[in-house]
């Protein structure tokens, strides 16, 4: 039996009584009472804990405030407050400041842990001493995840390793059912959340966070990232020792080196903060428009600069997928946005489902061209990303239109790229060095070798298509000889347009004949036989033919006044 996760009732009440007394304790009280949970807080709690809300929290604001229960809440809701800070076309901006204050940084787990970890996933005889030759059991991070831990493997190899938290993913799910709950009552209660979509945005967060715990999702994303940078010069992929990784274990190669934000020691060690930057951003714009995977949080601490001067990405835990036709919608809009072309830009959002039937094209299209004005005759050197973000968002929202979760990823992408490659060179552009990435993607659309690629690929989806064709018509035509077959319109209203339907048929029949019956007259009265006559009072002698088409005109005359009074009568209804 399928369980609605949005009715159901709350498994965990311990877990929803502590999560709702966070909630209590910073003054949110309101909130609980408009979602009917209060029956959930004995009194004496309610009480004890409303004392505890003192005068100096109450200075907060309702965001400060909200940040605070996140961080008290723990890993599953701070990672929730992180994914609500890349989401400006639900959150208003003054939470969106304190959401990114969220820090994923929390206490380590103790050593017995670790080796608890390492058996399970190991085998019970394995030991920490028969895989690594050495093992620090003090972690170099510790993330609301996992942490990380550096050793070196029997064979040699230094290594880091990130072991997930015990019963982290039990939390999580845990956490996410009341979510759900949470989400489906506020949506419920408060009317205005609709439009916001609340259930749909812990769906985005389920979907994300399920994702991050499988290290061996992780270690295939790095696997991916080596292929495509193989010959890339500059940038450097560490690698996998599939052998030591599981589910929640994963081991890759140590890279050592300086984060890139640390720009003063960069040029200590000798390097070029431009070079590094340059390299950085041709990185950033290839995964975007040629490979169409990308690392979706490249902040400082996720790239190292080698002593060798490459630059290393780590931590592929968050990556980002594009198909081919969003790439190059993604194109269309930049190469539509830094010419100019806003029937191009309004042409692609509506392939790209931005926009809607709801949305007022001639006046969105304006909007696109007052937002753009500010950038006009400025070089891409001298606009930013976060000046075009925040204004597509507004124009979004003045539309209700919301945008693909993972165009907002990537725009969170390029809001990070962007920063660091200014931290290493304030002259530096990504939206400069996107325009050729973009241009040769849309030649590529043009390409003889790539058109004839894509129908073959097209003629192989046709020849799977039609494989199958034959066998479902068969089981069709098996169940209708059966009677097992029904159709049915499940759509409300079809009753209604079937008697529409039938209703119009009828009076066009009946218009038909009326017609042929008037010219049918006409002609019998027109033909000038003289057939059979007769005497008629007060008329004289008239003949039958001159009768007949008389008595057809009338007839005619009178069903027409009938199905006029009838359309007259049915419209009003």
């Amino acid at each position: 039996m399928v369980i609605n996760r949005l009715t159901s009732p709350f498994r965990n009440t311990v877990r929803l009584r502590y999560i709702l007394k966070v909630f209590l304790r910073h003054g949110f009280r309101d909130f609980i009472g408009k979602l009917n949970l209060e029956g959930y807080l004995p009194l004496a709690k309610t009480m004890e804990f409303l004392n505890v809300f003192g005068d100096e929290e109450k200075k907060l604001t309702a965001p400060e405030r909200f940040r605070m229960v996140f961080e008290e809440l723990g890993p599953t809701f701070i990672k929730f407050g992180q994914l609500l800070s890349t989401r400006p076309d639900y959150i208003p901006s003054e939470y969106i400041q304190e959401f990114k204050k969220l820090q994923d940084n929390v206490p380590p787990f103790s050593k017995e842990e670790v080796e608890k970890i390492i058996k399970k996933e190991y085998g019970p005889d394995a030991s920490v001493e028969q895989i690594f030759k050495t093992f620090d059991f003090k972690p170099v991070a510790a993330a609301s995840v996992a942490q990380v831990h550096i050793g070196t493997l029997i064979s040699g190899e230094e290594v880091a390793v990130k072991i997930q938290r015990p019963d982290i993913e039990e939390v999580i799910h845990q956490d996410i059912r009341i979510l759900y709950r949470l989400a489906g009552l506020i949506e419920r209660n408060f009317e205005e959340s609709r439009l916001l979509d609340p259930v749909g945005i812990v769906d985005e967060f389920e979907k994300t966070i399920l994702k991050e715990l499988d290290f061996i999702t992780e270690g295939s994303s790095i696997e991916k990232f080596r292929a495509n940078f193989k010959d890339f010069p500059g940038i450097y992929i560490p690698n996998v020792f599939w052998d030591y990784t599981t589910r929640r274990i994963l081991v890759v190669e140590r890279v050592n080196g300086l984060e890139l934000d640390e720009v003063k020691k960069i040029k200590e060690k000798g390097h070029d903060p431009k070079k590094i930057a340059d390299i950085g951003l041709n990185c950033f714009c290839k995964q975007i428009m040629e490979d169409g995977f990308f690392h979706a949080d490249p902040h400082p601490g996720n790239s190292m600069l080698m002593d060798d001067g490459r630059i290393a990405l780590i931590d592929f835990g968050i990556t980002g997928s594009l198909d081919n036709e969003m790439m190059e919608n993604i194109a269309n809009v930049f190469i539509g946005y830094s010419e100019h072309d806003y029937e191009k830009l309004v042409k692609t959002f509506s392939k790209m489902g931005i926009t809607n039937e709801n949305t007022d094209i001639p006046v969105f299209k304006q909007d696109l061209k007052d937002l753009s004005e500010p950038f006009y005759g400025r070089s891409l050197k001298h606009i930013s990303v976060k000046e075009i973000f925040d204004k597509i968002t507004q124009t979004c929202l003045k539309h209700n239109i919301k945008l693909p979760k993972d165009l907002l990823l990537l725009f969170k992408t390029f809001l990070q790229i962007e920063a660091l490659g200014r931290d290493l060179d304030p002259d530096s552009s990504v939206l400069e060095k996107a325009k050729p990435y973009a241009l040769r993607l849309l030649d590529r659309g043009h390409n003889p070798r790539v058109a004839i690629k894509n129908f073959k690929k097209d003629m192989a989806d046709l020849y799977s298509l039609m494989k199958v064709i034959p066998e479902n018509v068969k089981n069709v035509l098996v169940q209708l000889s059966k009677g097992n077959l029904r159709f049915e319109f499940m759509h409300l209203g079809f009753e209604k347009i079937n008697i529409d339907i039938v209703r119009g048929i009828n009076r066009i029949t009946m218009g038909i004949v009326i017609s042929a019956s008037i010219i049918g007259s006409a002609l019998v009265i027109s033909s000038g036989t003289e057939v059979l006559p007769v005497t008629i009072t007060g008329f004289g002698k008239v003949s039958l033919t001159t009768l007949i088409g008389l008595l057809g005109f009338t007839i005619s005359t009178l069903l027409s006044i009938w199905l006029v009074i009838s359309i007259i009568r049915s419209d009003k209804q």
